[in-house]
């Protein structure tokens, strides 16, 4: 039981690892690093469809008015 609880443990690290990496190449992308909302979205939008994902969003520390959050 310990080394089928060591092997899904295995499995989960690989696919959060894989998952990060993903997030990390797609935040160093030209358009994401813009800051500029109007340029994200439809890049957000392509990764996230591509990838499966339901919806990606832009997360920031900026706290002005025009912070905007996802589609």
């Amino acid at each position: 039981m310990a080394e089928l609880a060591t092997q899904a443990a295995t499995i989960v690290i690989h696919d959060c690892e894989s998952d990060i990496t993903m997030m990390e190449m797609i935040a160093n992308r030209n358009v994401i690093k813009s800051m500029d909302w109007e340029t994200q979205l439809p890049a957000l939008q392509e990764e996230a469809a591509r990838h499966g994902f339901l919806t990606m969003g832009i997360v920031s520390s900026y706290r002005g008015s025009q912070g905007r959050g996802t589609w």
